[in-house]
């Protein structure tokens, strides 16, 4: 399955709130979370030997606003999630997960991108108390 229709069909069936297309191949993806608040989490389709992935990612932080605490609790929280790990991206602390393309459950993905805006979420909440959705 071609990413476009992967990550539609994810978004459908997640119930996201928003789903935008960027010129850079990436998807922007809106979803609601608990208390009123929301979560982007963004999506891309990479290549690595011959195989077609999705890598979906949700900014936490930027890591210099963050204490070395914090950072510290997310390296350890990373053995007790269910999907994806904490990581640091272009400057931030992000949650993210990667994902084959090839005969990927657009369930699965939805579930996966459910679960990675909750816990991104509940983690921003914990750190900051600020919804930066």
């Amino acid at each position: 399955m071609d990413f476009e229709r992967f990550i539609s069909q994810v978004s459908e069936m997640a119930s996201a709130t928003s789903c935008e297309e960027l010129e850079s191949e990436e998807t922007v993806l809106t979803l609601s979370t608990p208390g009123g608040r929301r979560q982007v989490v963004r999506a891309y389709p990479f290549e690595e030997d011959g195989r077609s992935y999705l890598r979906f990612y949700t900014p936490i932080g930027k890591t210099t606003d963050l204490p070395k605490q914090i950072l510290k609790t997310a390296m350890e929280l990373n053995a007790s999630l269910t999907h994806g790990a904490f990581a640091l991206f272009e400057g931030q602390v992000v949650l993210a997960d990667t994902m084959e393309l090839q005969g990927a459950n657009p369930e699965e993905g939805a579930r996966i991108l459910g679960y990675l805006g909750r816990m991104a979420d509940s983690f921003e909440k914990m750190v900051s108390g600020v919804d930066r959705a």
